[in-house]
């Protein structure tokens, strides 16, 4: 009922406002497609110039331009080009063809001047040819040549941004709002210093993002997301993650309440020791994990009894819950700093004994920071990289989780699969800190 009140309340201009605001994230989504594809195409021509064909055809024609097509496209499309099947065999991967045009050649022939075909793992250019006319006609993507011929092919790109912000200024509370942000911001330089700053990063962080998302090939983000090493890689990250934070909490909870409610003799200390590997490099942590289960009577009692820690999926737990402890006990500490004890006290005048204050009054107040500090704490788990590889290595099918593999498919130059892997750990990432800024807000770091 609330719903379709809801929805009976809303005015004209706020469905247009939706409507609008949903344009321009599908245009916002739209332009980063295509930014992907021109940043793609540009590498690609770039690449192509390592061919002495296409730099004497510049130096000859400056003003050239160039498209960018798969090469199984070609294949498909044009019976001329199975004559170089032995060039793109998609079993072993795929190619990128490269033409480059002239203006006169594409306004009267309708053909471009050169094709050069491109490996890109290996940034390499395994077949060039200029055309000469006698190859028979072909229907190719053609370069835009004038201004006018720009803006009509980019029209899907302008108008959905064009008709967003016109529609803004349409509403005088937006005009209003803008203008009060307007003279805010120029009533005072420190201001503008500040959000000058706080953009800077904003953009910094932002452009990293985009890289990664920006530039990832469909078809190689599903290949990746179906093939049976990720599909491993996942659910060993899932399930050593899980388990890690779970560890923690049950450490984190009593350590966090100690440091917070008793005030003892080395309470700093211990809080600092406790705060320590934060503070250290993760491959640092990874060290000692190896030598703790290694060169030590603990270690070598544990393998005895078959828990061995090095290059086995226990060692990815113990490196998780090693380097991501502090990031439950702070939360958790500042949570329980920030209820005041006089509910315990209170509790515990009206018959409750500590362990039922504890769990009947302080639990149910702190379970926003709690929940907060679970899930930061599980997503740096499942993004752990330099402890889990010093004390696990890096074996497929055995401790590859998430971050490994991004690791492993880097260094065998599949950055496509690499990049998959890598937007996965973000969209846990970004979930993770959603959650945390939503339900965590007593759980900040202090």
């Amino acid at each position: 009922m609330k719903i379709k009140e809801y929805f009976l309340s809303l005015e004209r201009k706020d469905i247009v406002a939706l409507f609008l605001v949903f344009l321009f994230f599908i245009s916002v989504a739209v332009a980063v497609d295509y930014t992907r594809d021109e940043w793609n195409d540009a590498r690609y021509a770039q690449i192509s110039k390592y061919s002495d064909l296409v730099k004497d055809f510049l130096k000859e024609h400056p003003d050239a331009r160039y498209t960018v097509e798969e090469a199984e496209f070609y294949q498909e499309m044009y019976p001329f080009y199975r004559r170089f099947e032995k060039v793109w065999d998609p079993a072993t991967g795929t190619r990128w063809v490269v033409l480059w045009w002239t203006e006169e050649t594409t306004k009267k022939y309708h053909r471009p001047d050169l094709m050069v075909v491109v490996w890109p793992y290996n940034d390499e250019v395994i077949y060039e040819k200029e055309f000469t006319g006698t190859e028979g006609s072909f229907k190719f993507k053609e370069p835009t040549w004038s201004f006018t011929d720009g803006i009509i092919k980019n029209l899907y790109l302008i108008l959905p941004f064009a008709v967003f912000f016109i529609g803004l200024f349409l509403f005088k509370s937006t005009r209003s709002a803008l203008s009060r942000i307007w003279e805010q911001i120029k009533a005072s330089k420190f201001e503008i210093a500040m959000f000058s700053g706080m953009l800077v990063l904003a953009t910094i962080i932002l452009a990293v993002i985009l890289c990664i998302i920006s530039h990832v090939d469909e078809d190689a983000f599903l290949t990746s997301i179906l093939s049976e090493e990720t599909q491993f890689a996942i659910r060993l990250s899932i399930i050593t993650s899980v388990i890690s934070t779970i560890l923690i909490f049950l450490v984190a909870l009593p350590s966090a309440y100690v440091l917070a409610r008793y005030d003892f003799c080395g309470r700093s200390l211990l809080d600092t020791l406790l705060d320590l590997p934060l503070a250290l490099p993760t491959i640092v942590g990874g060290v000692g994990l190896v030598m703790l289960s290694s060169t030590t009577s603990f270690g070598l009692y544990l393998a005895d009894h078959g828990l061995k820690i090095t290059f086995t999926p226990v060692g990815i737990v113990a490196a998780q819950f090693f380097v991501n402890v502090p990031f439950m006990v702070r939360p958790f500490k500042s949570t329980f700093m920030s209820i005041s004890p006089r509910y315990e006290y209170i509790a515990r005048t009206l018959g409750c004994s500590r362990a039922g204050a504890f769990f009947k009054v302080l639990m149910p107040m702190s379970v926003g920071g709690l929940m907060g500090g679970i899930a930061i704490t599980w997503a740096r788990c499942i993004g752990e990289f330099g402890a889990c590889l010093m004390v696990a290595g890096a074996t497929k099918f055995k401790t590859e989780v998430l971050p490994i593999s991004v690791f492993l498919r880097m260094s065998n130059a599949e950055l496509e699969l690499a990049v998959s892997a890598a937007i996965i750990l973000i969209i846990i990432a970004s979930v993770m800190l959603f959650i945390f800024e939503k339900v965590g807000k007593r759980g900040a770091f202090l």
